[in-house]
Parts: C-alpha cells; sequence; structure tokens
C-alpha cells in the first residue's frame, strides 16, 4: 500500500472520522484503566539519571581517567553531527540530523548515491548545476507518465531523486542546496520513499526556514505522518511489523506511530502561523489520545485551544481535552463495585 492520490484523500479525513468516532463512543473499561504512559522524553528518574550520566561523560566533562574537558579517555570533543545523533536518542520528539544515514540508503537503487555524497568534501559548482539540471530531466520525464503505480515512473523518480541529492551535496549553502533539497523530498515522494522523502523536507527547512517551498514541504511530512498512522492502526499490518519493519522505503524501520508524531510535532514547531500548524496540532492531539497517551493529548488539544482561536477544531479540541484530562485520572479505584 502506498500513498496515491486516493490514500493521500483518506489520509486527509483522519481527522474528520476520529473527531466523529470519538464524540460518539462512551468511555470503556479499557480505557479508564488504561496507564496515562508518557512520552519518551518524559522517561523515569532512574532512565534519566543515566542517560544524562552518559552524556556527561563521553561529550566532555572533566574526569580523573582523562583530561579536562577532553572527555573520559581525554579523547577530543565530538564532532557537531555526533553530537545531533545523540540528541535523537535523548530527544525522541526533536529534529533529525539531515546528513543521517538510514536503512533505506542502503538499497541497491541508493548506495551508488550514497556512496558519492559521503565522499563529497568540496564544492564542484559546475558538477551541482548539471546534476540539478540532469535531476530537472528525469523529473519532468516521470512527471508525463499519469499512471502513479508506473514501474518506469517510480524508476524515473528514484533516479531524478539520486541526482538532485548530488546537486545539494555538491554546492551546499546555496539557492542550488535549497531548489535540489526540495525536489529531492518531492521525488522521493513520488517514487513511494517516503523516510527519505521526509528527510529531505526536513533538512531543507531546517537549513533554510523561510524557503518558498515551506508550504508545499510541510503537506508533504503531513500526508506522511498521517499515512504512518493509517498504518498504525490498519488491522491489515502484523502486529510485530507495525513496530518493527526494516528495509521498507514506505515507512520508519521501527516507531511507524512515534514517528508520524514526532513529524507532526515538528510541523507545528518550525511553522508555527503557517496553514498546516493547526491542523498538524489537532493531528497529533488525536494521535496521543488514540495511543491512550491522555496527558499528553490534553496538553496538545490545550496548546490547540489556546493558540489557533480561529481554528476549525476549536469545538472537538475542547470537548477532547476534557475527555483526555478525565480519562488521564481514571485507575482501578473507579472500577470498585
Amino acid at each position: 500500500m502506498s500513498l496515491n492520490r486516493q490514500n493521500f484523500n483518506a489520509a486527509q479525513s483522519n481527522t474528520a472520522r476520529f473527531n466523529t468516532a470519538c464524540s460518539n463512543t462512551p468511555r470503556s473499561k479499557t480505557a479508564r484503566n488504561a496507564y496515562p504512559f508518557r512520552r519518551a522524553r518524559y522517561v523515569q528518574s532512574g532512565g534519566l539519571f543515566v542517560a544524562l550520566l552518559c552524556a556527561s561523560v563521553f561529550s566532555g566533562c572533566q574526569s580523573g581517567m582523562g583530561k579536562p574537558g577532553g572527555g573520559l579517555f581525554g579523547k577530543a570533543n565530538k564532532p557537531a553531527a555526533l553530537r545531533q545523533e545523540i540528541d535523537d536518542s535523548l530527544d525522541p520528539m526533536g529534529p533529525r540530523n539531515g546528513n543521517r544515514l538510514i536503512l533505506q540508503d542502503l538499497a541497491p537503487s541508493q548506495i551508488g548515491t550514497t556512496l558519492k555524497t559521503k565522499t563529497t568534501m568540496k564544492v564542484d559548482r559546475e558538477g551541482a548545476q548539471q546534476a540539478y539540471d540532469e535531476g530537472q530531466r528525469l523529473y519532468r520525464q516521470a512527471s508525463s507518465i499519469t499512471d502513479e503505480q508506473d514501474p518506469e515512473r517510480i524508476k524515473l523518480f528514484e533516479q531524478a531523486a539520486n541526482s538532485f541529492r548530488l546537486a545539494s551535496a555538491r554546492w551546499r549553502d546555496s539557492a542550488i542546496e535549497q531548489d535540489a533539497l526540495f525536489y529531492e523530498g518531492e521525488s522521493y515522494f513520488f517514487a513511494n520513499r517516503y523516510v527519505q522523502a521526509n528527510r529531505s523536507f526536513e533538512k531543507l527547512v531546517s537549513l533554510y526556514s523561510g524557503t518558498r517551498y515551506l508550504d508545499k514541504a510541510e503537506s508533504r511530512r503531513f500526508a506522511i505522518a498521517q499515512y504512518w498512522l493509517s498504518l498504525a492502526r490498519s488491522d491489515e499490518l502484523k502486529w510485530g511489523t507495525k513496530y518493527f519493519k526494516p528495509g521498507d522505503p514506505q515507512r520508519p524501520t521501527y516507531g511507524l506511530a512515534a514517528e508520524a508524531r514526532r513529524i507532526l510535532h515538528r510541523i507545528r514547531l518550525d511553522d508555527p502561523t503557517g496553514k498546516f500548524a493547526g491542523d498538524a496540532t489537532m493531528a497529533l492531539a488525536n494521535a496521543y489520545f488514540e495511543s491512550q497517551l491522555y496527558e499528553d493529548a490534553a496538553d496538545t488539544y490545550e496548546d490547540l485551544r489556546m493558540n489557533f482561536p480561529a481554528s476549525k477544531h476549536q469545538f472537538h479540541a475542547h470537548l477532547f481535552e476534557l475527555k483526555a484530562r478525565m480519562n488521564s485520572y481514571y485507575g482501578d479505584s473507579y472500577d470498585a463495585e
């Protein structure tokens, strides 16, 4: 199943269906007994202590076994890219390193480009322009094929994405990089490689926060997040594959619903006054509610209620915030006869 036009429209209507279902569904015993687990960033005190201890030790704190400011064994501080990878594990709702290597980069159609981009060190303006022009040619050729599931169309979009990826790597901090990152994301999106598409769009927004492609990029990311949430609640997937499925270009290796929630959270932070900020906030709150993360859901509904007064979701935000806060207080004692 891919995010074709029919599934895109279905994903966009998930919020409305959720609102209707919740309005007509009484609280169940399962919901009353559900423990209000918090997000991963609200870890238990013991786990937080261990994580902070490890981070402080390996990030360059002074130790009797090492040199001052040089880490436990006196080695130099971590480079910025590696520190970002460490931050990813400590803040699962935070931004991701746009240059990170993911499993999908090692696919047969991607590994050649991956090696080239990882070994590109110097600025190559001419090579970047050539790669960008080649990507545009392949992109237009693929767009001329109307059948969204045509293998030739998908192959051409993959080739276009590879060319745009090379262009952005060869000339960083340039107008070509900005354009190439957007079309890289678009090409991956239409090639049904949503993990790489989201990475490209997220890198674009991170490097060029005022980009003219912002609305289009956020619309793609919103659709991808909704699609992953629909997969997470789908009965078509086996139980195990909802949590772990390596190598699938259409979805994360693990944490399907969690990564969808992270994208929605980033959309509303990256562009808080944008056209998708309110919808992303409502979709995130609904996703928390569905996962029985009631306190997080209530806080997010409140955020929508307070910060988006003109939102079309105001009524449901008020209603579901009350439901979420009530559900967060339910426990075993309420079921006593």
